[in-house]
């Protein structure tokens, strides 16, 4: 076993999208599937609890965390194309994903590419967008679990809207069947995804969504509706633009953000008896 890499007193700033302050003492950053699994071996054993990270686009992390990160971005990263079968690693950014799309020809999670995500974090919350989630088009996925590299069939997941329930451990990789179609067909629809996402969403540090819709309602509109755009904790605010958004605007905290996190689920439960829940992975 070679010497795994890690790092301490990280800034947790440069691991997330949301960049909160406060660091994190260590993280380890495996470069291969062995690797990865001494790391689990290890925890196990030690009975210490972890997380794993790609992008950290979808993750708040308290610097008071005792759980260990794993940073999968050193992971060699692949794609494989075999006719409309499409094997991609996890630590993919989705970004990357679409441009082998496009070249290849592929059409079906391309509108999905646009969350800046990895493919690991896509499939784990079974993300979407524009009517394009994780598992549309999902075959199967590999995934160190425990000591064993296992497959599962989609039919094999747990999953539902932007949650999944999967055995613990770290995805490898993601086998997609998607459908031919031409480049440019794959581009400008990529494009129009991009243009919406731009209209609709505020610019800044934020994890998309904090929010699931709740079934037959839209988060943000309830939120909008207790009159809550624009407030503000510390250096995070609730988006002008779009209420199920909250911006760390100037050095936010974890605590700013979990307070409007917290202040948004109060007040929405008080004025329209709905439970509003996390779409955001909240690392305590």
């Amino acid at each position: 076993m070679s010497k795994i890499e890690y790092d301490l007193d990280v800034p947790i700033k440069d691991l997330t999208t949301y960049k909160t302050q406060g660091n994190l003492p260590v993280v380890v950053s495996p470069k291969t599937i062995g690797q990865c699994k001494y790391l689990l071996e290890k925890f196990n054993k030690l009975n210490l609890s972890y997380f794993v990270i790609g992008k950290g686009s979808n993750l708040l992390i308290s610097p008071q965390t005792a759980k260990i990160c794993i940073n999968l971005s050193k992971m060699h990263k692949k794609i494989k194309i075999n006719g409309d079968f499409l094997t991609v690693s996890s630590n993919t950014p989705l970004s990357q994903l679409y441009i082998s799309c496009k070249e290849a020809g592929l059409i079906g999670i391309e509108k999905a590419c646009t969350i800046p995500a990895s493919v690991g974090g896509f499939i784990k919350n079974n993300a979407s967008f524009m009517g394009q989630d994780a598992f549309s088009h999902l075959e199967k996925i590999t995934m160190l679990h425990e000591d064993k590299i296992i497959t599962l069939k989609k039919s094999q997941c747990v999953y539902s809207y932007r949650h999944t329930q999967l055995p613990s451990g770290i995805i490898i990789s993601a086998t997609f069947r998607l459908k031919q179609q031409n480049s440019e067909t794959v581009a400008k629809s990529y494009h129009e995804a991009i243009l919406y996402r731009n209209e609709i969403q505020p610019k800044g540090f934020s994890c998309g969504c904090v929010f699931k819709n709740p079934e037959g309602y839209s988060a943000g509109n309830l939120i909008d509706q207790c009159g809550l755009k624009g407030k503000r904790k510390g250096g995070a605010i609730i988006s002008q633009k779009h209420a199920n958004f909250i911006i760390n605007e100037a050095n936010a905290t974890f605590d700013d953000v979990k307070y409007l996190i917290d202040y948004c689920k109060e007040e929405v439960q008080s004025k329209f008896n709905v439970l509003l829940e996390e779409e955001v992975e909240i690392i305590h």
